[in-house]
């Protein structure tokens, strides 16, 4: 009872209503919706999947030693044996995140399994079969802790990297240089190679690359959605005289001039068009401009997050480089993105009890996930007590209540 229910406003959302239909977002729109199947959240949105976050290595590395970029993950642990043969100093494999979120989330997905930034409760749905399973006991799984605990023991993953901080993985991969591979951010790859260039690197090439291939030949990044954090309206908003002015408000950033304002300011002050083309200002700082000295939230109030529901991509290189824009362009094109899991719709008592059941279970399975992959818990021998101790802990209970949600939908839990 305390927010507006945006199905019940749909008249004042033309342009929201258009954005909707023009990018077929129907079915991502309905995930979000409440056990009583209404909208309550107006949600900021993609045209099309995007990935920030993907695995990188040193090109200039892979060439000087006749390599090509790895297509499989067979071929990435055979690049990183090859520079640590050439080079012993070198760490290989390194980790930005002490329980492993990074790596394990863009990792997993092509291993056929989820981890990391995008486990949840553990849970993991796979799409192409209609049912659920428990991805921490599944030998997929065991199959992404094999693969990473064989690049620990040839020494090819750095053995701090559950450990560290952020300051020593970025001197690894930043100053020293030993560090060749590591999951980064959108646009990280460029001061990571400013930084190896002036630490006595002048080919520096760290860059991200298409995700390899797993066991099966899947071949995909950490997954990802097309709608983002959205606006809540609270319902007693509606009772108020300006309430068809915050609507109009809101629906306005979904409308072309909306985008274009909210991505890139306003014509004249921020940018130009010219011949079709956007141009920024000069004084505007942004990833391929550092040297500006203005900035489009700071000094104007744009690009700011919460307001920015709806992004303009006609643009792209504004804010990132042609060789970023290409990578961004290919795992689109060749569907390297997968789908986040659908949302789970538990009542308040379930929520209660997967609250509780999920805690205790991601504290455990999050801990053996580093002990298998650095050897102190062996795969083979150990496997079945850790599962065992995995259902102990209720992670069956916890599928029960993700399958009865799942029913309630709909849908055929198997």
């Amino acid at each position: 009872g305390l927010l507006t229910a945006i199905d019940d406003h749909l008249d004042k959302l033309p342009n929201y209503q258009r954005r909707v239909a023009e990018w077929k977002l129907e079915e991502e729109i309905n995930d979000w919706r409440e056990l009583d199947g209404k909208l309550y959240a107006l949600p900021g949105m993609n045209k099309d999947l995007m990935q920030p976050i993907n695995l990188g290595i040193r090109k200039d590395l892979l060439k000087k030693y006749g390599l090509s970029v790895p297509e499989t993950y067979e071929d990435f642990y055979r690049a990183l044996k090859v520079m640590k043969q050439n080079d012993p100093s070198i760490l290989g494999l390194t980790e930005r995140d002490k329980a492993g979120g990074a790596l394990f989330s863009v990792i997993a997905r092509s291993f056929d399994t989820n981890g990391g930034y995008s486990m949840g409760n553990g849970a993991n749905y796979i799409r192409s079969e209609n049912r659920w399973v428990f991805a921490p006991v599944t030998e997929e799984f065991r199959d992404m802790l094999r693969f990473l605990n064989k690049l620990y023991k040839e020494g090819l993953l750095d053995n701090e990297s559950f450990s560290q901080d952020m300051a020593l993985f970025n001197n690894k991969l930043k100053n020293t240089g030993k560090a060749v591979a590591a999951v980064i951010w959108n646009g990280e790859q460029e001061s990571v190679n400013l930084e190896l260039q002036r630490n006595g690197v002048p080919d520096a090439d760290f860059d991200v690359i298409f995700p390899p291939a797993g066991p099966g030949g899947t071949r995909l990044t950490k997954s990802a959605s097309r709608l983002t954090g959205g606006l809540v309206v609270p319902l007693a908003v509606t009772k108020r005289d300006c309430f068809g002015d915050v609507m109009g408000l809101l629906d306005f950033m979904y409308s072309k001039e909306g985008s274009m304002l909210n991505s890139f300011g306003a014509e004249g002050v921020t940018y130009d068009l010219v011949g079709g083309e956007l141009k920024m200002k000069p004084e505007i700082k942004t990833a391929v401009n550092t040297g500006g000295t203005l900035e489009l939230a700071k000094d104007f109030g744009v690009t700011v997050s919460a307001f920015r529901v709806c992004t303009n991509y006609d643009f792209p290189s504004v804010f990132s480089s042609a060789k970023l824009d290409a990578f961004n362009t290919l795992l689109t094109e060749r569907s390297g993105i997968p789908l986040d899991n659908p949302s789970m719709k538990f009542t308040e008592e379930e929520k209660n009890t997967e609250k509780i059941l999920s805690a205790d279970l991601k504290a455990y399975y999050g801990s053996m996930m580093i002990k298998f992959i650095v050897g102190d818990a062996d795969l083979d021998g150990d496997w079945d007590k850790y599962t065992a101790e995995l259902e102990s802990k209720g992670y069956k209970e916890l599928m029960r209540l993700v399958n009865a949600q799942w029913e309630r939908r709909g849908q055929t839990a198997r």
